[in-house]
């Protein structure tokens, strides 16, 4: 672990900390790197359900079978290949109090040798009323100028309501199966990734839809 992290603690009893440049290694070289700085407030008021009292900017790249061969992980995954990096950003203050962007470069998994593929994905939270929790996400594979797949979902929960109460839009402009297999055979145990025939060309839209709610977040180009 190569870090220099810099704490503070004031005298409100906040915590604030900026762990600069970090990278994390094992003998055969880097796992993880990235960037973190945030505060946290005990003082904050606590009665919503996203935290109201942290605050983060923190930005990751990860080496995907570098992190999966590990120990604690092992076993679990099927991945090959592929780089991911996330930039999280927490901010009670912000319309979207938080929002994840995040990207998988070149990813291949045992069942589909020789065969990469790339990922884009957003997510953002929201409180919109008390006891209620806005979701919107994104997913795209393929090139940024002709995606082969597009998911868009939003919807509201009720976490603490008895039953749950919900509501979910989903839409996809285009959808490949090839892409979905793919992702999902990565993330499987090598006891059960199976490799499947070749990748199938986009499928032509589909939406699902229960009460619509604000569009799904953005994907941010040029990353």
């Amino acid at each position: 672990l190569n870090m220099q992290p810099i704490l503070r603690y004031g005298a409100d009893k906040s915590i604030t900390w900026d762990l600069g440049d970090f990278q994390v290694t094992d003998r055969f070289g880097e796992i993880l790197s990235g960037t973190s700085k945030g505060r946290l407030d005990d003082a904050a008021p606590g009665n919503a359900l996203l935290p109201s009292g942290l605050q983060t900017k923190t930005k990751l790249n990860v080496g995907l079978q570098e992190v999966t061969q590990q120990p604690a992980l092992a076993g679990y995954t099927s991945i090959l290949s592929g780089r991911a990096s996330l930039d999280i950003n927490l901010d009670p203050k912000e319309k979207h109090p938080l929002f994840v962007q995040g990207r998988i470069s070149g990813i291949s998994p045992r069942a589909y040798p020789g065969q990469r593929q790339d990922y884009r994905f957003a997510l953002q939270l929201t409180e919109p009323n008390e006891g209620v929790l806005g979701l919107g996400a994104n997913l795209e594979a393929g090139s940024e100028s002709r995606p082969t797949t597009s998911l868009q979902f939003k919807g509201q929960v009720r976490p603490n309501s008895e039953p749950l109460k919900f509501t979910a839009d989903l839409t996809s402009p285009r959808i490949s199966q090839g892409d979905i297999e793919m992702l999902r055979a990565a993330f499987q145990a090598p006891a059960q990734a199976v490799a499947k025939p070749p990748r199938q060309p986009a499928t032509p839209a589909v939406h699902y839809s229960t009460t619509p709610r604000p569009p799904a977040p953005r994907l941010r180009r040029g990353r």
